[in-house]
């Protein structure tokens, strides 16, 4: 996805280059990638918490391809939802929607994490 290749690929490595702090630069292109998606601020926040965990995956994965897998799946299942009427498809995000995102970004990250760490896609952590 071209939205990885920016945010977690270039912008957490140029950050991460500027400003020598990792955390820093995760919470930077979080910030960035909520600012660019045209929700209202419960949308905003919720994209800001899907840029910091798939940003904390680029990072603990030293690449792209899992923060690129979740990105897929909660796209996916977005899609899923709007289409079988579970979940609006506006930019005025409301409350039910908002925890829904909340709480689907959580799920997959913990199912990533999870087959992460049995598979070992979290070899040696590169210190910035």
């Amino acid at each position: 996805m071209t939205e990885e290749f920016v945010f977690r690929g270039f912008l957490i490595q140029t950050f991460g280059s500027w400003f020598k702090i990792l955390v820093l630069a995760i919470i930077i292109q979080a910030i960035i990638f909520a600012a660019v998606h045209g929700y209202n601020s419960l949308g905003v926040f919720e994209v800001f918490v899907s840029g910091l965990i798939m940003g904390v995956l680029a990072w603990k994965t030293n690449g792209i391809e899992v923060s690129s897998a979740l990105h897929t799946a909660n796209n996916l299942t977005i899609a899923l939802f709007v289409m079988f009427g579970l979940q609006s498809t506006t930019s005025t995000i409301n409350p039910t929607d908002f925890i829904i995102g909340i709480v689907l970004d959580i799920i997959l990250f913990v199912i990533m994490y999870f087959v992460g760490m049995k598979t070992q896609w979290f070899g040696e952590i590169k210190k910035m």
